[in-house]
């Protein structure tokens, strides 16, 4: 799949997956705001522990900003799956852009019902969020050995996420059951296609763009199936 990326990245500019980028970036920012605003409110309805009078104005104020770090911590490792699930609403948009400019003469014919996909992108999403939230523990042990988290993310998310977007990119040309058939006998293609994508989200600025990568990746994996 390394061979697919510069091609991925020089369609970047493309106007369509432009329009994906800034839909997909302000929805995901929008969900994170909303983490934000759940947990201050939790945080801030709390009840405070037994402090004296002085102290108390200090815990509301540290109670209204525990939550930014928290978010902004969590975010970064949890971003793979909110990207992944906004990403699963917009799919079509990408997989047209990039078949339409690679591979005219084998575009998807199939629409998938809104409700089909959000269904998709919202079990993508709770498996990647679940796994990194799980393995929690480790990435904190692994802070000492500096690029222990790094390989850690990279090989879990590579391999959650690139059968899903395999998945979600498979639907749009085959029915449910032979696209799970076609993902299950191609093990090696979508783990290429994972830990090829999931470096992507690491990258600062870049990482913004890393869902698109991923979907467009997606697609041209696929016609490489496809050719077999």
């Amino acid at each position: 799949m390394l061979a697919e990326l510069p091609r991925v990245l020089a369609q970047l500019s493309d106007r369509r997956l432009v329009a994906v980028f800034l839909k997909s970036v302000a929805l995901t920012l929008l969900i994170l705001a909303g983490v934000w605003y759940g947990l201050d409110s939790w945080f801030s309805g709390s009840s405070a522990p037994p402090l004296p009078a002085w102290m108390q104005r200090f815990w509301g104020d540290a109670a209204d900003w525990a939550a930014l770090p928290i978010v902004v911590i969590g975010g970064w490792f949890l971003f793979p799956g909110i990207a992944t699930g906004v990403m699963g609403l917009f799919l079509d948009e990408v997989v047209d852009a990039v078949e339409a400019r690679h591979y005219p003469h084998a575009m998807a014919h199939r629409r998938v019902p809104l409700a089909e996909a959000g269904l998709l992108a919202l079990a993508s999403a709770l498996r990647v969020v679940l796994w990194n939230l799980a393995l929690a523990p480790l990435y904190l042990v692994l802070l000492f050995t500096a690029v222990g988290p790094l390989i850690l993310f990279t090989a879990v998310n590579g391999w959650l996420m690139g059968r899903d977007f395999l998945e979600m990119v498979a639907v749009r040309h085959m029915p449910r059951a032979e696209a799970s058939a076609l993902i299950a006998s191609n093990r090696a293609l979508r783990l290429r296609l994972g830990f090829t994508a999931a470096p992507v989200f690491l990258v600062p600025g870049l990482n913004l763009f890393a869902p698109i990568i991923a979907a467009a990746l997606a697609a041209h994996a696929f016609q490489i199936v496809g050719k077999r």
